[in-house]
């Protein structure tokens, strides 16, 4: 009933394959942007109000929150594109 060639359909999975592969890769610029901007934040409070106790708790979860976000990210990023590609010998811990 399908009148469309085999290759065709392997062209449009490995499409379909490189769009998934970029768009995790955009995610994982995403995170690692949104770590980078809760890091300058926290450094900026510790800074600027660093005589405030309570201003010094924050930049520390900050920090803490920024630094936690990197790592989450790019595990996140290596089991999706181990997903994908379907790859998984090098990180068998993570599938």
């Amino acid at each position: 009933m399908n009148s469309e060639p085999k290759s065709d359909v392997l062209i449009r999975d490995q499409l379909a394959i490189e769009r998934t592969l970029l768009a995790n890769e955009r995610t994982l610029l995403a995170y690692i942007r949104t770590s980078l901007l809760l890091l300058a934040s926290a450094l900026t409070l510790m800074k600027l109000y660093g005589d405030s106790v309570p201003l010094k708790f924050l930049g520390a979860g900050l920090i803490f929150m920024g630094i936690m976000l990197i790592g989450w990210s790019v595990f996140h990023y290596r089991r999706i594109r181990c997903r994908v590609l379907k790859n998984c010998r090098d990180i068998k811990w993570i599938s």
